[in-house]
């Protein structure tokens, strides 16, 4: 669960503009993504099975990569290695 927190601040701290560089989607895009993708793991793990909850936990890993990720850790390299762990 914690895990899941740290994505979440991650993804708002990242949809900061500016802080983004590398190339694909905008930051605030992939973060709304990620939110509904940890959102869903979420709602997987009460009502749900262990294994559509990782396809989603998966599909906000990918969110988080590319200009999201690029910004974080331009802002934050520690922030960026915990919503790696």
């Amino acid at each position: 669960m914690r895990r899941v927190a740290a994505l979440v601040v991650l993804a708002a701290l990242a949809a900061i503009p500016g802080t983004a560089q590398a190339a694909g989607q905008p930051p605030w895009r992939a973060a709304g993504e990620l939110r509904d993708a940890l959102f869903d793991a979420q709602t997987e793990l009460i009502v749900g099975t262990p294994a559509t909850a990782q396809r989603a936990v998966a599909r906000a890993r990918a969110a988080y990569a590319g200009r999201l990720r690029a910004g974080v850790r331009a802002a934050d390299r520690s922030a960026d290695r915990a919503a790696q762990a």
